[in-house]
Protein backbone atom coordinates (compact mmCIF):
# COMPACT_ATOMS: atom_id res chain seq x y z
CA UNK A 1 0.00 0.00 0.00
CA UNK A 2 1.19 3.51 -0.80
CA UNK A 3 0.00 6.55 1.13
CA UNK A 4 0.53 10.15 0.05
CA UNK A 5 0.56 12.97 2.56
CA UNK A 6 0.69 16.60 1.51
CA UNK A 7 0.41 19.32 4.10
CA UNK A 8 1.37 22.83 5.07
CA UNK A 9 2.68 22.87 8.60
CA UNK A 10 3.16 25.91 10.77
CA UNK A 11 6.22 25.25 12.91
CA UNK A 12 8.49 27.64 14.79
CA UNK A 13 6.78 30.64 13.20
CA UNK A 14 7.27 29.48 9.60
CA UNK A 15 5.05 27.50 7.25
CA UNK A 16 6.61 24.55 5.42
CA UNK A 17 5.29 22.44 2.57
CA UNK A 18 5.68 18.76 3.43
CA UNK A 19 5.13 16.03 0.84
CA UNK A 20 5.46 12.50 2.16
CA UNK A 21 5.14 9.18 0.36
CA UNK A 22 4.74 6.21 2.68
CA UNK A 23 4.43 2.62 1.45
CA UNK A 24 5.15 -0.81 2.73
CA UNK A 25 4.85 -4.54 3.06
CA UNK A 26 4.67 -6.82 6.12
CA UNK A 27 8.48 -6.64 6.18
CA UNK A 28 9.11 -2.89 6.06
CA UNK A 29 7.64 0.54 5.49
CA UNK A 30 9.60 3.25 3.67
CA UNK A 31 9.05 6.99 3.76
CA UNK A 32 10.22 9.66 1.35
CA UNK A 33 10.07 13.15 2.88
CA UNK A 34 10.28 16.29 0.73
CA UNK A 35 10.02 19.39 2.91
CA UNK A 36 10.60 23.00 1.90
CA UNK A 37 9.82 26.45 3.33
CA UNK A 38 6.93 28.32 1.73
CA UNK A 39 7.51 31.84 3.02
CA UNK A 40 10.30 34.31 3.63
CA UNK A 41 11.57 34.22 7.21
CA UNK A 42 14.89 34.29 9.02
CA UNK A 43 17.16 31.35 8.29
CA UNK A 44 17.06 30.05 11.85
CA UNK A 45 13.25 30.16 11.76
CA UNK A 46 13.10 28.31 8.44
CA UNK A 47 15.60 25.72 9.62
CA UNK A 48 13.76 25.05 12.86
CA UNK A 49 10.44 24.69 11.02
CA UNK A 50 11.90 22.20 8.55
CA UNK A 51 13.44 19.92 11.17
CA UNK A 52 10.54 20.10 13.61
CA UNK A 53 8.26 18.98 10.77
CA UNK A 54 10.65 16.22 9.71
CA UNK A 55 10.92 14.86 13.24
CA UNK A 56 7.15 14.90 13.71
CA UNK A 57 6.74 12.79 10.56
CA UNK A 58 9.50 10.36 11.57
CA UNK A 59 8.00 10.00 15.05
CA UNK A 60 4.55 9.25 13.66
CA UNK A 61 5.95 6.27 11.76
CA UNK A 62 8.68 5.34 14.24
CA UNK A 63 11.01 5.48 11.23
CA UNK A 64 14.80 5.60 11.05
CA UNK A 65 16.83 7.54 8.53
CA UNK A 66 18.49 5.82 5.58
CA UNK A 67 19.64 8.97 3.76
CA UNK A 68 19.28 12.71 4.32
CA UNK A 69 20.12 15.75 2.21
CA UNK A 70 20.01 19.46 2.94
CA UNK A 71 19.93 22.00 0.10
CA UNK A 72 20.65 25.55 1.23
CA UNK A 73 22.47 28.78 0.59
CA UNK A 74 25.95 28.69 2.08
CA UNK A 75 25.11 31.50 4.50
CA UNK A 76 22.38 29.34 6.05
CA UNK A 77 24.45 26.21 6.74
CA UNK A 78 25.20 26.97 10.39
CA UNK A 79 21.53 27.71 11.13
CA UNK A 80 20.22 24.52 9.60
CA UNK A 81 22.96 22.42 11.21
CA UNK A 82 22.01 23.98 14.55
CA UNK A 83 18.33 23.17 13.99
CA UNK A 84 19.19 19.63 12.98
CA UNK A 85 21.18 19.18 16.19
CA UNK A 86 18.42 20.73 18.29
CA UNK A 87 15.49 18.70 16.95
CA UNK A 88 16.74 15.40 15.53
CA UNK A 89 17.21 13.88 18.99
CA UNK A 90 17.10 10.09 18.98
CA UNK A 91 17.02 10.05 15.18
CA UNK A 92 20.61 11.33 15.16
CA UNK A 93 22.77 8.22 14.85
CA UNK A 94 25.98 10.12 14.21
CA UNK A 95 25.72 10.05 10.41
CA UNK A 96 25.76 13.62 9.06
CA UNK A 97 23.36 14.81 6.41
CA UNK A 98 24.77 15.52 2.97
CA UNK A 99 24.83 19.33 2.99
CA UNK A 100 24.77 20.96 -0.43
CA UNK A 101 24.91 24.62 -1.35
CA UNK A 102 22.40 25.87 -3.90
CA UNK A 103 20.16 28.95 -3.87
CA UNK A 104 16.49 28.22 -3.29
CA UNK A 105 14.12 28.77 -6.19
CA UNK A 106 11.70 30.77 -4.05
CA UNK A 107 12.12 33.72 -1.73
CA UNK A 108 13.64 31.54 0.96
CA UNK A 109 17.19 30.90 2.13
CA UNK A 110 16.85 27.11 2.31
CA UNK A 111 15.67 25.10 -0.69
CA UNK A 112 14.57 22.17 1.46
CA UNK A 113 15.46 18.77 2.87
CA UNK A 114 14.90 15.26 1.58
CA UNK A 115 14.89 12.24 3.86
CA UNK A 116 14.50 8.57 2.96
CA UNK A 117 13.53 6.60 6.07
CA UNK A 118 12.38 3.11 7.04
CA UNK A 119 10.46 1.19 9.66
CA UNK A 120 11.42 -2.47 9.53
CA UNK A 121 12.74 -5.56 11.20
CA UNK A 122 16.31 -4.26 11.13
CA UNK A 123 18.06 -1.09 12.26
CA UNK A 124 20.18 0.97 9.87
CA UNK A 125 23.85 0.80 10.82
CA UNK A 126 26.42 3.57 10.24
CA UNK A 127 29.02 3.10 7.53
CA UNK A 128 32.48 4.19 8.62
CA UNK A 129 35.54 4.96 6.48
CA UNK A 130 38.76 6.24 8.03
CA UNK A 131 36.90 7.08 11.24
CA UNK A 132 34.19 9.11 9.48
CA UNK A 133 30.50 8.27 9.23
CA UNK A 134 29.74 8.06 5.50
CA UNK A 135 26.21 6.69 5.28
CA UNK A 136 24.22 3.70 6.47
CA UNK A 137 23.70 0.04 5.69
CA UNK A 138 20.44 -1.86 6.00
CA UNK A 139 19.94 -5.65 6.00
CA UNK A 140 16.78 -7.62 5.39
CA UNK A 141 16.09 -11.19 4.31
CA UNK A 142 19.66 -11.86 3.25
CA UNK A 143 20.10 -8.64 1.29
CA UNK A 144 22.16 -5.62 2.21
CA UNK A 145 21.75 -2.08 0.96
CA UNK A 146 24.38 0.64 1.27
CA UNK A 147 23.32 4.28 1.35
CA UNK A 148 26.71 5.98 0.99
CA UNK A 149 26.67 9.73 1.45
CA UNK A 150 28.75 12.86 1.59
CA UNK A 151 31.99 11.58 0.07
CA UNK A 152 34.35 14.48 -0.69
CA UNK A 153 38.11 14.95 -0.96
CA UNK A 154 38.98 18.67 -0.93
CA UNK A 155 42.45 17.85 0.41
CA UNK A 156 43.39 16.13 -2.88
CA UNK A 157 43.90 19.39 -4.76
CA UNK A 158 42.82 19.57 -8.41
CA UNK A 159 39.23 18.91 -9.48
CA UNK A 160 40.16 15.76 -11.37
CA UNK A 161 42.11 14.32 -8.45
CA UNK A 162 39.17 15.00 -6.15
CA UNK A 163 36.81 13.24 -8.57
CA UNK A 164 39.04 10.17 -8.68
CA UNK A 165 39.38 10.20 -4.90
CA UNK A 166 35.65 10.17 -4.14
CA UNK A 167 35.12 7.21 -6.46
CA UNK A 168 38.01 5.37 -4.83
CA UNK A 169 36.50 6.09 -1.40
CA UNK A 170 33.22 4.59 -2.62
CA UNK A 171 35.06 1.52 -3.93
CA UNK A 172 36.72 1.05 -0.53
CA UNK A 173 33.35 1.11 1.24
CA UNK A 174 31.85 -1.30 -1.28
CA UNK A 175 34.77 -3.71 -0.96
CA UNK A 176 34.45 -3.66 2.85
CA UNK A 177 30.96 -5.09 2.31
CA UNK A 178 31.95 -7.59 -0.40
CA UNK A 179 30.56 -5.42 -3.17
CA UNK A 180 31.91 -3.50 -6.17
CA UNK A 181 30.53 -0.95 -8.61
CA UNK A 182 28.44 -3.62 -10.34
CA UNK A 183 26.35 -3.52 -7.16
CA UNK A 184 25.73 0.23 -7.51
CA UNK A 185 22.25 1.21 -8.67
CA UNK A 186 22.42 4.99 -8.38
CA UNK A 187 24.97 7.77 -7.97
CA UNK A 188 24.62 11.48 -7.36
CA UNK A 189 27.60 13.66 -8.21
CA UNK A 190 27.49 17.19 -6.81
CA UNK A 191 29.87 19.28 -8.92
CA UNK A 192 31.09 22.76 -8.01
CA UNK A 193 31.48 25.03 -11.08
CA UNK A 194 30.29 22.19 -13.29
CA UNK A 195 30.55 24.17 -16.53
CA UNK A 196 34.29 24.70 -16.00
CA UNK A 197 35.26 21.03 -15.92
CA UNK A 198 32.42 18.64 -16.73
CA UNK A 199 34.35 17.13 -19.66
CA UNK A 200 37.31 16.42 -17.38
CA UNK A 201 34.96 14.91 -14.81
CA UNK A 202 33.50 12.60 -17.45
CA UNK A 203 36.99 11.51 -18.47
CA UNK A 204 37.90 10.72 -14.85
CA UNK A 205 34.67 8.81 -14.22
CA UNK A 206 34.96 6.75 -17.41
CA UNK A 207 38.57 5.87 -16.58
CA UNK A 208 37.48 4.71 -13.13
CA UNK A 209 34.63 2.65 -14.60
CA UNK A 210 37.14 0.98 -16.92
CA UNK A 211 39.14 -0.06 -13.85
CA UNK A 212 35.92 -1.43 -12.34
CA UNK A 213 35.08 -3.33 -15.56
CA UNK A 214 31.89 -1.40 -16.18
CA UNK A 215 33.41 -0.07 -19.42
CA UNK A 216 35.89 -2.01 -21.56
CA UNK A 217 39.01 -0.69 -23.25
CA UNK A 218 37.13 -0.38 -26.54
CA UNK A 219 34.76 2.09 -24.95
CA UNK A 220 31.81 -0.30 -24.74
CA UNK A 221 29.71 -0.17 -21.57
CA UNK A 222 28.75 -3.44 -19.88
CA UNK A 223 26.74 -1.90 -17.06
CA UNK A 224 26.26 1.66 -15.83
CA UNK A 225 24.32 2.95 -12.81
CA UNK A 226 21.77 5.73 -13.00
CA UNK A 227 23.21 9.11 -12.06
CA UNK A 228 22.80 12.82 -11.58
CA UNK A 229 25.72 15.18 -12.23
CA UNK A 230 24.68 18.72 -11.39
CA UNK A 231 26.12 22.09 -10.43
CA UNK A 232 25.31 21.85 -6.73
CA UNK A 233 28.34 22.14 -4.45
CA UNK A 234 29.40 20.21 -1.34
CA UNK A 235 29.31 22.47 1.69
CA UNK A 236 32.87 21.60 2.73
CA UNK A 237 34.37 23.39 -0.27
CA UNK A 238 35.17 20.26 -2.24
CA UNK A 239 35.13 20.29 -6.03
CA UNK A 240 32.67 17.39 -6.04
CA UNK A 241 30.73 15.12 -3.73
CA UNK A 242 29.33 11.63 -4.21
CA UNK A 243 26.27 9.78 -2.88
CA UNK A 244 25.49 6.16 -3.79
CA UNK A 245 22.86 3.44 -3.41
CA UNK A 246 24.18 -0.13 -3.72
CA UNK A 247 22.67 -3.57 -3.13
CA UNK A 248 24.43 -6.83 -2.35
CA UNK A 249 22.90 -8.81 -5.26
CA UNK A 250 22.93 -5.89 -7.67
CA UNK A 251 24.61 -7.88 -10.43
CA UNK A 252 21.45 -9.99 -10.57
CA UNK A 253 18.69 -7.68 -9.36
CA UNK A 254 19.37 -4.29 -10.98
CA UNK A 255 17.80 -3.68 -14.39
CA UNK A 256 19.23 -0.73 -16.29
CA UNK A 257 17.70 1.35 -19.08
CA UNK A 258 20.46 2.92 -21.17
CA UNK A 259 18.02 4.53 -23.59
CA UNK A 260 14.33 5.35 -23.92
CA UNK A 261 11.79 6.02 -26.64
CA UNK A 262 12.88 9.68 -26.49
CA UNK A 263 16.62 9.53 -25.80
CA UNK A 264 19.53 7.28 -26.75
CA UNK A 265 22.35 6.24 -24.44
CA UNK A 266 24.12 9.07 -22.64
CA UNK A 267 27.33 7.08 -23.00
CA UNK A 268 27.18 7.70 -26.76
CA UNK A 269 28.08 11.34 -26.10
CA UNK A 270 30.58 10.73 -23.31
CA UNK A 271 28.54 10.57 -20.10
CA UNK A 272 28.80 7.20 -18.36
CA UNK A 273 25.39 6.63 -16.81
CA UNK A 274 22.13 4.81 -17.49
CA UNK A 275 18.93 6.75 -18.08
CA UNK A 276 17.24 4.80 -15.26
CA UNK A 277 17.44 1.59 -13.26
CA UNK A 278 15.02 -0.57 -11.35
CA UNK A 279 16.23 -2.04 -8.08
CA UNK A 280 14.60 -3.96 -5.22
CA UNK A 281 14.34 -1.91 -2.02
CA UNK A 282 13.30 -3.12 1.44
CA UNK A 283 9.61 -2.30 0.84
CA UNK A 284 9.46 -3.21 -2.83
CA UNK A 285 10.89 -2.23 -6.20
CA UNK A 286 12.06 1.28 -7.04
CA UNK A 287 12.64 3.05 -10.34
CA UNK A 288 15.53 5.51 -10.10
CA UNK A 289 15.49 8.00 -12.98
CA UNK A 290 18.72 9.85 -13.67
CA UNK A 291 19.00 13.58 -13.98
CA UNK A 292 17.20 14.36 -17.23
CA UNK A 293 17.28 17.44 -19.46
CA UNK A 294 16.19 18.57 -22.93
CA UNK A 295 18.54 16.40 -24.98
CA UNK A 296 17.39 14.75 -28.22
CA UNK A 297 18.11 11.29 -29.64
CA UNK A 298 21.33 12.54 -31.23
CA UNK A 299 22.62 13.85 -27.90
CA UNK A 300 22.03 17.48 -28.88
CA UNK A 301 20.41 20.19 -26.78
CA UNK A 302 16.80 20.87 -27.74
CA UNK A 303 15.00 24.23 -27.88
CA UNK A 304 17.99 26.57 -27.50
CA UNK A 305 17.07 29.56 -25.35
CA UNK A 306 13.42 28.45 -25.05
CA UNK A 307 12.72 28.04 -21.33
CA UNK A 308 9.21 26.66 -21.56
CA UNK A 309 9.93 24.13 -24.27
CA UNK A 310 13.03 22.88 -22.46
CA UNK A 311 11.01 22.35 -19.29
CA UNK A 312 8.26 20.63 -21.27
CA UNK A 313 10.76 18.39 -23.10
CA UNK A 314 12.46 17.42 -19.84
CA UNK A 315 9.19 16.36 -18.26
CA UNK A 316 8.22 14.46 -21.43
CA UNK A 317 11.55 12.59 -21.44
CA UNK A 318 11.01 11.56 -17.80
CA UNK A 319 7.50 10.38 -18.57
CA UNK A 320 8.85 8.36 -21.51
CA UNK A 321 11.39 6.64 -19.24
CA UNK A 322 8.73 5.85 -16.66
CA UNK A 323 6.48 4.46 -19.38
CA UNK A 324 9.27 2.38 -20.95
CA UNK A 325 9.95 0.79 -17.57
CA UNK A 326 6.26 -0.09 -17.14
CA UNK A 327 5.68 2.33 -14.28
CA UNK A 328 3.30 5.25 -13.66
CA UNK A 329 4.15 8.81 -12.66
CA UNK A 330 1.68 8.45 -9.79
CA UNK A 331 4.37 6.24 -8.21
CA UNK A 332 6.88 9.11 -7.98
CA UNK A 333 8.00 9.44 -4.37
CA UNK A 334 10.52 12.27 -4.70
CA UNK A 335 12.04 14.57 -7.28
CA UNK A 336 14.47 17.45 -7.59
CA UNK A 337 14.06 20.33 -10.05
CA UNK A 338 17.17 22.30 -11.01
CA UNK A 339 16.71 25.64 -12.78
CA UNK A 340 19.62 27.61 -14.22
CA UNK A 341 18.25 31.00 -13.08
CA UNK A 342 15.59 32.37 -10.71
CA UNK A 343 13.54 33.44 -13.75
CA UNK A 344 13.44 29.84 -15.02
CA UNK A 345 12.53 28.61 -11.55
CA UNK A 346 9.60 31.06 -11.36
CA UNK A 347 8.31 29.96 -14.76
CA UNK A 348 8.48 26.30 -13.74
CA UNK A 349 6.86 26.95 -10.37
CA UNK A 350 4.07 29.11 -11.79
CA UNK A 351 3.26 27.34 -15.05
CA UNK A 352 3.76 23.75 -13.91
CA UNK A 353 2.08 24.17 -10.52
CA UNK A 354 -0.23 21.24 -11.28
CA UNK A 355 2.72 18.86 -11.63
CA UNK A 356 2.08 16.84 -8.51
CA UNK A 357 5.55 15.32 -8.12
CA UNK A 358 6.85 15.53 -4.52
CA UNK A 359 10.01 17.60 -4.83
CA UNK A 360 12.43 20.27 -3.79
CA UNK A 361 13.49 23.01 -6.21
CA UNK A 362 16.71 25.00 -6.48
CA UNK A 363 18.95 27.08 -8.71
CA UNK A 364 21.85 25.18 -10.30
CA UNK A 365 23.86 24.99 -13.50
CA UNK A 366 23.18 21.95 -15.64
CA UNK A 367 26.04 20.13 -17.40
CA UNK A 368 25.84 22.30 -20.55
CA UNK A 369 25.56 26.06 -20.63
CA UNK A 370 22.63 25.90 -23.06
CA UNK A 371 20.62 23.51 -20.87
CA UNK A 372 18.29 25.57 -18.70
CA UNK A 373 16.50 22.94 -16.62
CA UNK A 374 16.93 19.41 -15.27
CA UNK A 375 14.87 17.03 -13.14
CA UNK A 376 15.36 13.66 -11.51
CA UNK A 377 12.73 11.39 -9.96
CA UNK A 378 12.46 8.31 -7.78
CA UNK A 379 9.45 6.00 -8.06
CA UNK A 380 8.51 3.20 -5.69
CA UNK A 381 5.80 0.62 -5.15
CA UNK A 382 5.18 -2.12 -2.60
Amino acid sequence: MMESLKSRRKNSGCTVHAQVKRFGTPHANELYLNIRPTEHAGTSTQAAALYRSAVEILQQSNAQILSERIFTESESISDIQQARGDYLGSFNDGVPATVLTAPASRDTHIAGIQIHAITGKSTPQPLILDGKHVGRSYEQDGRQWLFISGLTAPEKGSNELQARAVYHQAAQILHMHNMNFRNVARTWVWIRNILDWYDQFNTARTAFYQQENLVDNNGESHYLPASTGIGVAPADGGACGLDIIAISDGDKSIQSFHSSQDQNSAFSYGSAFARAVTVPMPSGPALLVSGTAAIDQNGLTEHHGDIRNQISATIQHIRALIDDAGWDEKQITSAIAYSKTPQIARIFSDEWSELNWPRVEMIADVCRDDLLFEMEVTCAKP
